[in-house]
């Protein structure tokens, strides 16, 4: 599931003056930071040029007096880095927007850098530090009550906490999150919200809060039509497929994964989303025996993985294909692709995967069993 962190900009407009001394010469640095930022803004430029503006901006900018206004066009640059993906240059302009923001007392641009690095934690898998950044910005934007960026950041911080595995923190930063969001415009962020809530209380074991919450995510997309191109109807119908699927009831998982499916545009939109759809919808036809378009889907979910190299999915793709031919008496194949499970975890160093890998690897080859039996008896 993809979740995009809404960040309100402060915008800075620069006009532009038509004489020739301005426009021609850069004559400071700090006057050369507004021309390549004014630049990296200009309509009709590509992404190669936008890009080496604000480099040229960044660069200046590292050894640039401390002043507002280079607070004010450091914290533009770092969401626009941001926007276009650039987590080194995002991080590097919020390193030195923390640093000035700091030691002027600037609590606005502070609010942003603490954001900002949060952000970037989080994107990196660093949770801890992600975590910290976040306590840090709530911290300031409860003191300004800037309650929409509040909400947000605790929609946030509860991902993290999810992340890391404290869930019922998740749960009380998900409520006070609610709370805000529940009356306000934001009904994108409202989904997020509730869509979060099905997770964590699927974490908590709590089945029948899990569906209403996915339930109510999937209502307030329909009805508040959110709907685009990140697929939000197809991820709670994923979601609910996913509770089920864990409860064993099959018929109600293959549902709402067929009802997910049902939108043809999610292939090239989120090829991720894609072959998790079919994947899951592949597993709960296998657990219920029914062999429909296996073990291609298997396959189709194993292609689209490997592409995107995210090493635990494409370890869960293998166990899959390890079980698929292991119920259907193919002993073979199923020791084969529990073998490319383990390898494929042992290098992505991801304890988790070694774990999950290991325990098919053990199912299905005896050599591997006697040898995990005999080491836990040592």
């Amino acid at each position: 599931m993809k979740l995009k962190l809404i960040i309100l900009l402060s915008f800075l407009f620069f006009s532009c003056s038509k004489n020739k001394k301005t426009t021609d010469s850069v004559t400071t640095s700090s006057d050369s930071l507004s021309y390549y930022y004014n630049l990296s803004q200009k309509d009709k430029l590509d992404r190669v040029d936008v890009l080496r503006n604000l480099d040229k901006a960044l660069k200046i900018s590292e050894n640039l007096k401390n002043s507002p206004e280079k607070r004010n066009i450091v914290a533009d640059m770092a969401f626009k880095y941001y926007d276009l993906g650039q987590d080194n240059q995002f991080n590097r302009s919020s390193d030195i927007l923390l640093e000035d923001s700091y030691a002027s007392k600037d609590s606005i641009n502070l609010g942003k850098a603490y954001r900002c690095k949060a952000t970037y934690h989080k994107k990196i898998q660093s949770l801890d530090s992600s975590y910290y950044y976040y306590l840090k910005s709530e911290k300031l934007y409860y003191k300004r009550n800037d309650q929409l960026i509040l909400a947000n950041i605790l929609l946030n911080k509860g991902i993290v906490q999810y992340l890391r595995s404290d869930f019922l923190g998740a749960e009380l930063s998900l409520t006070r999150a609610y709370t805000i969001f529940k009356d306000s415009e934001k009904k994108d962020k409202l989904y997020a919200t509730l869509n979060q809530f099905g997770l964590v209380y699927n974490e908590l074991k709590e089945y029948d809060k899990a569906v209403f919450y996915h339930n109510k995510a999937l209502e307030t997309v329909i009805e508040f039509k959110l709907q685009n191109e990140e697929h939000q109807e197809a991820v709670c119908y994923n979601n609910l497929g996913y509770l089920y699927l864990k409860q064993k009831n099959y018929l109600k998982a293959i549902t709402n994964f067929e009802a997910a499916l049902k939108d043809k545009t999610i292939i090239n939109d989120d090829p991720d989303l894609y072959a998790l759809l079919i994947d899951n919808l592949a597993y709960s036809r296998l657990q219920s025996s029914n062999y429909k378009d296996l073990p291609n889907l298997f396959f189709e979910a194993l292609k689209i993985r490997e592409k995107l190299n995210d090493p635990t999915v494409v370890v869960g793709s293998y166990i899959h294909l390890s079980e698929y031919y292991q119920k259907t008496n193919n002993n073979s194949e199923s020791i084969k692709y529990s073998e490319l499970a383990l390898k494929k975890a042992r290098g992505s160093n991801i304890a988790n995967n070694v774990v999950l890998a290991l325990k098919q690897a053990s199912i299905v080859d005896k050599k591997i069993h006697l040898t995990i039996l005999t080491n836990t008896s040592k």
